[in-house]
């Protein structure tokens, strides 16, 4: 395309990109309105992304049936052919993802932080395409921007969630979800505590506690009737105060022991016996499924120390590990909770 062709003749040849099948006598064609797209944004950096941004509800207007799995009931497949592109470089984990025109080198030269702004865009304004269907797929290419983005990008997109931006910065750069909680989370009042939670999740303090509730997101749930999150948080972390024991030194060992067992390399003085499920417990601080970062939630555990008695058993599941590490929540009476006076004496870290 010509430096000088118009935003319209873009905005148009981009439609039709995003509107045709996937096949062998449209591949010639694909290929050559991504050629002639990344020429233009070449040209004219910003201006694409500009128009994209402006244009999130026109990209999610046509009624193409492009994907087989997105019959959208008047939302589109378009928008969601658009962020489903999965660049090279970006693992896809998800096997919905289509065969289809990659638009790889357009999105290989445009703008980091104008597309995540079309992402956040499109994620709040048309969340079914972007959660039921196909979101994996779109935060996998949304953490290719971030990739090529400036440091502090996911900070200057409003429109982002703030668990949202967790997630998105594990993706790209492999590290673990950063802690919720800050380290002197003791030194905290209880309603400080429930409405840094509750603002991480989006959502009130009432809707946060009552989703921890049994029967809500969990069967057996996360806290018992008539427990305060940021009761339950503060008088454990006032425990481990007491004790001299950081939280992410316990989640740590607890974590070791688990993956040692899975190895086969777990000695003494530790017995550790778990129960693998196909399915997986989500994370309740989380308007997302992040299992795939930490692998965490779809067993259950019983850890024994051989010099101690039978009633210090820990009983819980592998999702509490991250739990305390990222919030110091032991979880309230409940059937997974542990006490974390029990288990600084089972880890031996008292």
């Amino acid at each position: 395309m010509r430096a000088h062709a118009s935003i319209d003749t873009a905005w148009s040849l981009l439609r039709e990109a995003l509107s045709t099948p996937a096949s062998p006598d449209t591949k010639a064609r694909l290929e050559a309105l991504d050629e002639q797209l990344a020429a233009f944004v070449r040209a004219s950096p910003g201006a694409l992304e500009s128009v994209m941004l402006a244009g999130v509800d026109e990209l999610a207007s046509s009624w193409k049936r492009l994907l087989p799995w997105a019959r959208l009931d008047g939302e589109s497949s378009r928008l969601a052919v658009l962020l489903t592109r999965t660049p090279p470089g970006i693992e896809t984990r998800d096997i919905l993802l289509p065969s289809g025109p990659t638009l790889e080198r357009t999105l290989q030269v445009m703008e980091p932080l104008a597309m995540l702004r079309v992402f956040a865009a499109a994620r709040r304004k048309h969340p079914r395409i972007l959660s039921e269907y196909c979101w994996r797929q779109a935060f996998d290419l949304a953490a290719f921007f971030v990739q090529r983005a400036e440091p502090d990008a996911l900070d200057r997109v409003p429109r982002l969630l703030p668990d949202e931006r967790d997630f998105l910065r594990s993706l790209a750069t492999g590290e673990p979800l950063a802690d919720i909680l800050p380290d002197n989370v003791h030194d905290m009042t209880p309603e400080e505590i429930a409405s840094a939670l509750a603002r991480y999740r989006s959502v009130t303090v009432e809707e946060l506690e009552a989703s921890l509730r049994p029967g809500r997101l969990s069967e057996s749930g996360f806290l018992a009737p008539g427990e305060r999150l940021g009761e339950v948080i503060l008088r454990d972390a006032r425990t481990l105060h007491r004790l001299g024991v950081r939280r992410h030194e316990l989640a740590r060992k607890l974590e070791r022991i688990h993956q040692e067992s899975l190895e086969g390399t777990l000695g003494p003085p530790w017995r550790y016996d778990s129960t693998a499920y196909l399915g997986h417990q989500e994370d309740p601080f989380h308007t997302l499924d992040v299992y795939e970062i930490r692998q965490q939630g779809a067993h259950d555990f019983e850890l024994f120390h051989t010099g101690l008695g039978p009633e210090t058993v820990l009983r819980s599941g592998d999702l509490l590990f991250t739990l305390i590490r990222r919030a110091c929540f032991f979880e309230g009476a409940v059937q997974h909770r542990i006490d974390p006076e029990k288990a600084v004496r089972v880890l031996g870290l008292g």
